[in-house]
């Protein structure tokens, strides 16, 4: 490792600390390299002010060509006692006959004195910013108010010692000018009796020692810094505590650092670290800040690559759209920025593509946020085996004041998210600036503890996820955004979309809002002309792009299983045993695509359904061949006898006759594969199974249902003191509607007279109706 990149890390690492020990002293060279301007420097601004007192006849051109040379000559070779003397004259006759004229002066220099509009000017002054941003303290000989442009934070003088201290110990932002700000003539130090004012301020001078022993000083266009009277001064002090003193680094040119580390006087904790030309300064300071060092974070800027590209194909937004708000808000940023205000920290869980990541670019785009680094991590990148090392580690140094942290994806490692979270929780308050969680609800297959799953955050108890909460009207204002976009202003503006058309546009893509753009992208011709039927095929490209390409041919058939079940708007969840495929799920559960609830006692039953019943009309649409949506029902009911039972109820309810005749008939027609299911069945779903067959004119399956049933009489009987007596005794009207013998079921169930545990049988018969409504007793009995 190289001297100067041993130097860099070790700024570096300090800038790694929560309140980095760092303090950044600004000199002229800043100003002369950002502005261009010769009184920029100390000597251009005495030459400044001998020409203003030519201007107000104060002076003659004559003696200040005099005064000029002299000032040349005091600063090549620099002499700091002749410089003094120098600018000591001119202070003293601009400031006669009162300050007043002196005020006037430092306006004519420093009004109107701004950066240069080129890149290469503002490079230092915006390393400068992320210094500050970083959380180092600027502290400069300055007079001008650069640095407070560059970084937003208020000038701070060395007259006002209480504000001096709460910057100097964090307590406020701010920049310290040692020297004085233009705004606040009293406090320019100029000449030799302005310097001799100032260090002559013991309390002042105690503030810059103790600021000196706190902290690493890191001197960036200071040229002769070290010989200032008041610098100097403090540096002659310090030698005491050499040994002891943090590490101090002055920046400066090759030959100009060559020439301070072989200094005599230079004390013992400074380090000039050398750079071979003005263009490499700007480089080498951004490269200890925190932000060079951010991966696997991103830093949400000009090249964020969410961002649209003028002239690619993608129809997200640009930066510049964000920056500008062109980009259509919800309901859900307003209150997420006050989440953020309130506690800090925020999370946005809602269904998959519904817009999470935009509203998150549109909080880092925000004008309280804009100004500040944001970040960006998507967890979905990260390999199964990342121990999330490197994201701690990160989040570590980018955690800083102001900041945005944005976590994305976080269902895929929320483990990880809830490490991430503690670790930012456990950074002083007034130290950490903001968090934003982003994930989509989805069920872990596997069962994980509380603290790992995704449920801590989605049940927090004081700062619940906010949802998005899709409106009819927020996809009218997002078609008319896309057709400005595309259409720009050579072109008529969209006619507004009729109410009843938002009204449909919600019902297929409010929770699918990518589908939804990709489908008006392919319709603003139409929109235009007034035609707007906006229908699920329109956003195929994009279903089968981010959903089903990414399946296997056995998710791939439990999806449009799901997905039939969803455009049928049946309002069922699908056992894992009527799937064409049972458990197999997984990327379904990756993708965010499907819920699973567990039933049982032990929960081992598992039924599943699409997160949102409106991407069945999406993923059928999407697919390539037309799908039989009936014969993916009936093939259900045929695997689980109790979604045929619930099917048929479904229809029944919707008065669709046909269609639950239809299915009985299927489900009749493979009986044989059917009546296996028919063991352990439940006494709950007898009378509808039945029901249904006779409807159908299954005579056949009818007979083989009720052969199965009376076979195992005990098994009946177990089966109805575990269901309600209303239900059993709807199965026996059914079974004597159809002339069933059912002697059998009732003796398994109360025993005959004869029947040596008839008693056990009658108390368990007893105990069983005692715990039913009377009513629904009385109906059994009747039965």
């Amino acid at each position: 490792m190289s001297s100067k990149t041993a130097e860099l890390d070790q700024i570096a690492k300090l800038l790694d600390r929560a309140h980095p020990p760092v303090v950044v002293v600004v000199g002229a060279g800043v100003a002369v390299n950002a502005t261009g301007k010769r009184h920029a420097s100390w000597l251009g601004l005495l030459k400044h002010g001998v020409q203003h007192l030519v201007a107000t006849n104060r002076f003659t051109a004559t003696y200040a060509s005099e005064l000029e040379t002299s000032l040349n000559a005091a600063f090549s070779p620099f002499q700091l006692g002749s410089a003094l003397n120098h600018a000591d004259t001119v202070e003293r006759v601009l400031r006669t006959p009162n300050d007043g004229a002196f005020a006037d002066w430092l306006e004519t220099a420093f009004a109107d004195f701004k950066c240069r509009p080129d890149d290469a000017s503002t490079a230092q002054l915006d390393a400068l910013r992320d210094l500050h941003e970083a959380g180092a303290l600027l502290l400069t000989t300055n007079y001008d108010g650069l640095l407070h442009n560059a970084t937003g934070a208020p000038v701070v003088t060395w007259e006002e010692h209480a504000d001096f201290h709460r910057v100097m110990t964090r307590q406020k932002p701010g920049i310290l000018h040692i020297h004085g700000h233009w705004l606040r003539p009293s406090s320019v130090v100029l000449g030799r009796s302005s310097y001799g004012r100032v260090v002559a301020d013991t309390d002042f001078q105690q503030l810059l020692q103790t600021l000196w022993l706190e902290n690493s000083w890191v001197y960036v266009g200071c040229g002769d810094g070290l010989d200032d009277p008041n610098l100097g001064r403090l540096l002659r002090w310090s030698k005491a505590w050499d040994k002891s003193a943090f590490p101090h680094f002055f920046f400066a040119r090759e030959d100009k650092a060559k020439e301070i580390n072989n200094r005599a006087s230079k004390p013992s904790n400074l380090v000039a670290v050398g750079y071979s030309s003005h263009d490499q300064l700007a480089p080498a300071l951004r490269s200890v800040c925190p932000a060079p060092r951010s991966w696997p974070f991103i830093a949400i800027d000009d090249d964020f690559p969410l961002f649209h590209i003028p002239g690619a194909s993608d129809p997200f937004p640009t930066r510049q759209e964000y920056l500008d708000c062109a980009v259509p808000g919800l309901s859900a940023d307003e209150e997420l920025q006050r989440r953020l205000k309130l506690h800090s920290w925020a999370s946005c869980i809602d269904v998959a593509s519904v817009g999470k990541t935009t509203l998150a670019l549109r909080v880092a785009s925000k004008p309280e946020h804009r100004k500040h680094p944001a970040y960006y991590l998507d967890l979905k990148n990260l390999s199964l085996d990342d121990t999330g090392a490197d994201c701690l580690a990160a989040a570590h140094r980018l955690t800083r004041p102001e900041t945005l942290l944005i976590l994305d994806n976080i269902h895929h490692k929320p483990e990880l998210a809830r490490r991430l979270w503690q670790q930012w929780r456990s950074t002083p308050s007034d130290s950490r600036g903001h968090l934003l969680l982003l994930g989509t609800q989805i069920h872990q297959p596997i069962v994980v503890k509380p603290d790992d799953d995704l449920a801590f955050f989605e049940n927090h108890p004081t700062n619940p996820p906010v949802r998005l909460l899709i409106t009819p009207e927020t996809l009218g204002e997002l078609a008319e955004h896309l057709h400005s976009r595309v259409a720009g202003t050579t072109r008529l503006k969209m006619p507004k979309p009729p109410p009843a058309v938002l009204q449909e546009w919600h019902s297929n893509y409010r929770a699918a809002l990518n589908a939804f753009t990709f489908a008006v992208l392919d319709s603003l011709s139409d929109f235009q002309n007034g035609k707007w039927s906006l229908p699920p095929s329109r956003a195929s490209a994009w279903v089968r792009k981010q959903w089903l390409e990414r399946l296997d041919a056995y998710e791939l058939a439990n999806t449009l299983c799901l997905a039939t079940f969803g455009a049928q708007e049946l309002e069922m969840q699908v056992p894992n045993e009527a799937l064409p495929h049972p458990g197999k799920l997984h990327k379904l559960f990756e993708l965010g695509l499907v819920s699973q609830t567990h039933r049982g006692q032990f929960k081992q039953y598992k039924s599943f359904e699409l997160r949102e019943p409106g991407w069945g009309r999406l993923i059928l649409a999407a697919q390539m061949s037309i799908c039989d949506e009936d014969r993916i029902l009936f093939d259900a009911a045929t695997r689980h006898l109790m979604t045929a039972c619930m099917l048929s109820l479904h229809f029944f309810h919707d008065g669709d006759e046909d269609r639950q005749r239809r299915l009985w008939e299927y489900v009749g027609s493979k009986a044989n594969d059917v009546i296996e299911q028919m063991h352990g069945f439940p006494v709950s779903y007898l009378d509808s199974l039945m029901r249904g067959a006779a409807a159908a004119g299954q005579t056949g399956f009818l007979d083989q249902i009720w052969t199965a049933i009376v076979t195992e009489p005990s098994v009946f009987a177990a089966g109805a003191r575990a269901a309600p007596v209303a239900w059993v005794a709807a199965f026996f009207v059914v079974a004597k509607q159809q002339q069933r013998e059912t002697v059998l079921l009732w003796d398994a169930l109360v025993g005959k007279r004869e029947d040596p545990d008839q008693s056990e049988k009658v108390g368990k018969f007893v105990a069983w109706t005692r715990a039913s409504a009377l009513d629904s007793v009385g109906s059994f009995l009747a039965v």
